[in-house]
């Protein structure tokens, strides 16, 4: 009796992708389900809206303290530690996604309790950004290959801004819904387009090491985001101005650690390449 033919090589990578994917989404999903009845939570506590968002701090925090434990676990037990990963890009990740939960903490509160939409309703914007966030990210992946990195990167942090700076506005003066809708997509939809490429150069000099480098990169994204979530509910939930002004200084904070990412290195010579070695990523300069 013959053994059925193992799966060919082709299909297995064809697999990988979409597992991945569904990897990814596991710790925002776990937040996502939960973030409309926030506002519900509030009052059925009897809770300030800064210590209701502290449950989001909660859970970014596992998920920070989490990738400490899996990464170097996935790099087989106690291989050396990292000294230096990329530390412009990692800043800017750090303080790109202390915007994301500042907003996914604010935004609840925001479109529910100042601007009247139900808990599905919000869902819904909620999901209209989602499905901008994967589309930005997706698109930046494809222009960082082919155009540059820290040009890709550094059009994200200005997208994040002009989302960040629409909500300052709408915080200081009065705007129709329209705009916290925009603002709060450009937010997302800025901080997608970074991801890609500050991966990329964060990590793209220890493969030996991937699964400890993306580690830390990730407890700085979440750990950042942990500290941000329950600063825009200082002021409680009747303004926007909070959260106006957590996203603009955490993008403002972004936009000077992209500069150690995209100045330009006059001091210091390119080494010179051994003969016959291919130059390799050219677009990250």
């Amino acid at each position: 009796m013959t053994s059925p033919a193992p799966l060919p090589v082709a299909a297995h990578r064809g697999l990988l992708p979409s597992l991945l994917l569904l990897l990814t989404v596991f710790g925002p999903i776990s937040m996502d389900l939960y973030l409309p009845a926030l506002p519900a939570l509030t009052s059925e506590l009897d809770a300030a809206t800064s210590v209701a968002q502290l449950t989001i701090t909660a859970c970014l925090l596992g998920l920070a303290a989490g990738q400490l434990v899996a990464g170097p676990l996935s790099d087989r037990y106690g291989r050396r530690g990292i000294l230096v990963i990329g530390v412009g890009a990692v800043l800017n990740q750090g303080f790109m996604y202390a915007a994301t939960f500042a907003y996914l903490a604010g935004a609840t509160y925001v479109l529910q309790e100042i601007y009247g939409l139900t808990p599905l309703q919000y869902a819904a914007a909620f999901g209209l950004n989602s499905v901008g966030f994967m589309l930005f990210g997706f698109l930046a992946g494809r222009t960082a290959e082919l155009w540059s990195l820290r040009g890709t990167l550094a059009a994200g942090v200005a997208l994040t801004g002009l989302g960040s700076a629409g909500l300052l506005v709408a915080g200081l003066a009065p705007m129709p819904l329209w705009v916290i809708i925009v603002s709060l997509f450009a937010l997302a939809g800025g901080v997608a387009v970074t991801s890609p490429p500050a991966t990329t150069l964060a990590l793209v000099g220890y493969p030996q090491i991937a699964g400890t480098a993306s580690s830390l990169l990730g407890t700085v994204r979440f750990g950042f985001g942990a500290v941000s979530a329950p600063l825009v509910g200082l002021a409680g939930a009747a303004s926007i101005l909070p959260l106006g002004l957590v996203t603009v200084t955490a993008t403002v904070l972004a936009g000077l650690a992209t500069l150690l990412v995209v100045a330009p290195r006059r001091t210091s010579a390119t080494p010179p390449m051994p003969a016959g070695e291919p130059r390799i990523l050219e677009n990250t300069h």
